[in-house]
């Protein structure tokens, strides 16, 4: 695990974003769960512009959920600003319980 102290990560996160700006994207924290695998990952990616997660901002949050239905374009869903650990709750609660419902409606076909 890399430990940084916070004048270090501010600096890395600085170096982050202008590269994204040359690069005409945005670096955003992004869960996923893919039913197949029944498997969470969280990993940082870089977005265009034009992308919905790219028009985020402070504690916005987006969902995209694709489907058999839909697996090309998806669905997406943005919602306000909330405080950060609330937001972390949410999110972590709202994961759980798509996981648990995709995995229970594939255990059921």
């Amino acid at each position: 695990m890399l430990a940084l102290a916070r004048s270090e990560l501010d600096s890395v996160m600085a170096g982050l974003v202008k590269e994204g700006e040359a690069k005409k994207q945005v670096l955003r924290l992004v869960g996923r769960y893919d039913a197949q695998s029944d498997s969470c990952t969280v990993s940082f990616r870089w977005f265009p512009l034009s992308h919905p997660f790219a028009r985020l901002r402070n504690t916005e949050k987006c969902y995209r959920i694709f489907s058999e239905d839909n697996p090309d374009g998806g669905v997406t869903i943005q919602a306000g600003n909330s405080d950060p650990l609330c937001l972390a709750d949410a999110l972590c609660s709202d994961v759980f319980w798509l996981s648990k419902l995709v995995h229970r409606k594939l255990l059921v076909r």
